[in-house]
């Protein structure tokens, strides 16, 4: 269901609440309903489906739908609140996912040796870190080794736009705990690999392992916590061409 429809749904809920139906009440037509909650029909006809899979509607062939149970609309609140907060970290996602990589490659020309030296420390730390599997240090090298990263390219307009790129990496930190040793060891890889190819200077190869890392971060966050792959993300994983 589309995030339209799952809109829709969620509206057709608040008319059944705020209309305060009892069990085996009968719905209005199809018709009066669209024009009550301005949609068309065929979008309706959709999210009354919807209703009736969940077992919320009953659908009576000539007659029209009846209210069956609301066990199902007391909790719709909290089932949408979830579903919207997981759409809004995947949005997220697809954000930094069009804008970080090219912060890499604009990062391996301009780094300046201090922040190099900054940058080789973080990941000694965060390599010792994951021997120790001390989650704590992780999370924090994790989102220290991206700040050096975004702040290497000494423009604080590109700063200031990719600001709240820590609160993604703090997104990907609270799952580190639930990571396989062998998924562990891969994402200490993709900081070591990122790192080495900024420190050699190139462009092309640090945009490309940034990027790889996003799609890293967004498996790990749909394994996890069940959080969409964005589409951008699920088409450069698949050798797609997308554009940036």
């Amino acid at each position: 269901m589309s995030i339209a429809e799952n809109k829709l749904v969620g509206v057709l809920v608040e008319w059944l609440k705020n209309h305060e139906l009892n069990i085996g009440d009968r719905l209005p037509s199809e018709r009066q309903l669209s024009t009550k909650l301005k949609t068309s029909r065929t979008s309706l006809r959709n999210a009354l489906k919807m209703l009736q899979a969940k077992g919320v509607l009953e659908a009576k062939p000539g007659s029209g739908y009846y209210l069956n149970q609301w066990n199902y609309l007391e909790s719709f609140d909290k089932l949408s609140t979830e579903k919207c907060k997981k759409q809004q970290i995947s949005n997220q996602l697809e954000a930094f996912f069009y804008f970080e990589p090219l912060v890499a490659s604009i990062a391996a020309s301009r780094i300046s040796e201090k922040q190099l030296k900054k940058f080789e420390n973080i990941v000694v730390l965060l390599s010792k870190a994951v021997l120790n599997k001390d989650m704590d240090k992780i999370k924090v090298y994790h989102v220290e080794f991206h700040s050096v990263m975004i702040n290497s390219v000494d423009n604080s307009y590109i700063v200031r736009m990719l600001e709240g790129s820590n609160k993604n990496h703090d997104i990907i930190s609270d799952i580190i705990t639930e990571l396989t040793f062998d998924e562990l060891n891969d994402f200490f890889a993709s900081h070591v690999n990122l790192l080495q190819a900024i420190k050699l200077k190139d462009s092309d190869k640090s945009k490309e392992l940034c990027s790889e890392m996003l799609c890293q971060n967004a498996g790990f966050l749909n394994k996890y916590k069940q959080i969409p792959v964005p589409e951008v993300i699920r088409l450069f994983k698949s050798g797609i061409n997308y554009e940036m």
